[in-house]
């Protein structure tokens, strides 16, 4: 079986993973399903983004901080949705 989505030792350095952002919008569908609460329990809050052009190297980033959204984006690595 997959890993538990709650085990820390496992997900807790998160650079190793592909992360999925979860906003408005996709919280909101998934309240409709009544699956939110569950998949937000494996989630963590970020206050932002950070974003690189393709020819960036890798401390090249770009950070962006929002402060004028209604609620905060939750991520989660791709490899727990198994």
């Amino acid at each position: 079986p997959p890993p538990s989505p709650t085990d820390e030792s496992i997900w807790s350095d998160v650079a190793k993973f592909y992360l999925i952002g979860l906003g408005e919008r996709g919280q909101d569908a998934l309240r409709e399903f009544c699956v939110w609460e569950d998949v937000e329990a494996c989630c963590t809050a970020v206050p932002g983004r950070m974003d690189w052009a393709p020819d960036a190297g890798p401390d090249e980033g770009v950070e962006r901080i929002f402060t004028d959204r209604p609620i905060m984006t939750q991520v989660l690595p791709r490899d727990k949705l198994v």
